[in-house]
């Protein structure tokens, strides 16, 4: 059950029904912030705003500040930071935005509660749970409600679900840029009230002096593996707090690495002191299995992302990392 581009709109009448089916929504976003999510996050609210229904929307770290010109007027302070499963008082329906572990679905929606997953993945039904799948970008999957309701998009609707299909798309570089994408972004433009070119700055270019700081020192401890293939980093939580960086400085930073057209592999190792966990972030050209303990494989653009939790200090983490990775380069070789 889902969303669909094709040459006409197409919206599962289920996923629709269940959308619209309460009056008080909880909506989530699974993924370290970046502005597809947080395009889809504001657009979403906006068209559920609209609809007359009430929206609550939560997530685990405050909105990175290169994102703040994304976040329409009457929503600054509307993010909680509090655990999902305090928040599902009076909710009605739940819905998140990204894909999720299977584990966690059961704890932010109990089966009484309908649970709408918007997700880039192909999958179309997980147990009771309901999903709408696309390919491209998530803010361009909301704008497809906006579409199907004639509704016309307002400014700042227009800017956040426009600056979420440039961002999913490598600003349309991406391979799975089509020509719907470019209809659905041309159509925002006249709306947006923004130089394009400030948007790209915004997205790509703007730094925070904390996140130059990150910069260095994912490049102090990286390492080229398998003839320059592969590279890996690793960082502390500890300095990631007394950099004033956040987890989705860290992410954004896996990209980074396929400037070379050598890479193949990037992954950063973030040992989280205060748990003794390690958390491996990965990004690839082309998803892998490894000893079944990686996690779902996530569409991003052109690329992959996956994560692993292991209970590990961070020396042993980067050691089965290494394994993990070599292996994947030779079984392409």
């Amino acid at each position: 059950m889902g969303i669909t581009l094709d040459n006409e709109i197409r919206i599962d009448s289920s996923f629709y029904r269940l959308l619209h089916s309460g009056n008080s929504l909880l909506l989530t976003v699974n993924q370290p912030w970046n502005s597809d999510n947080l395009g889809a996050l504001f657009g979403l609210a906006s068209y559920l705003k609209i609809a007359g229904k009430e929206c609550f929307m939560i997530h685990e770290t405050p909105v990175p500040a290169n994102l703040f010109f994304l976040i329409p007027e009457g929503f600054q302070n509307q993010i909680s930071h509090k655990d999902g499963a305090d928040a599902l008082d009076g909710i009605d329906v739940v819905v998140t935005i990204g894909s999720m572990p299977e584990t966690s679905r059961e704890f932010f929606a109990p089966e009484a509660i309908p649970h709408l997953i918007i997700s880039y993945n192909a999958r179309t039904e997980v147990s009771d749970h309901y999903l709408a799948t696309f390919s491209t970008s998530l803010s361009e999957m909301i704008y497809q409600l906006f579409l199907h309701d004639q509704i016309p998009l307002n400014q700042q609707t227009a800017l956040a679900l426009y600056s979420g299909i440039v961002f999913a798309t490598s600003s349309f570089r991406s391979p799975k840029t089509r020509r719907q994408t470019h209809a659905a972004a041309a159509a925002m433009l006249p709306q947006i009230g923004i130089n394009t070119n400030d948007i790209f700055r915004n997205l790509f270019e703007k730094k925070s002096l904390s996140q130059l700081y990150l910069f260095r020192a994912l490049v102090a401890s990286s390492r080229l593996l398998f003839q320059e293939k592969a590279v890996i980093s690793h960082i502390d939580s500890a300095a990631l707090t007394g950099m004033k960086a956040s987890l989705s400085d860290l992410l954004e930073l896996l990209e980074f690495p396929f400037v070379s057209s050598t890479i193949r592999i990037s992954a950063i190792v973030y040992y989280q002191n205060e748990q003794q966990m390690c958390r491996i972030y990965l990004l690839c050209k082309k998803p892998f299995n490894a000893y079944q303990i990686l996690e779902e494989w996530i569409p991003t653009g052109d690329s992959y992302r996956a994560e692993i939790s292991i209970a590990s200090h961070s020396e042993n983490a980067l050691m089965l990392l290494e394994t993990i990775i070599g292996q994947q380069i030779h079984s392409q070789s």
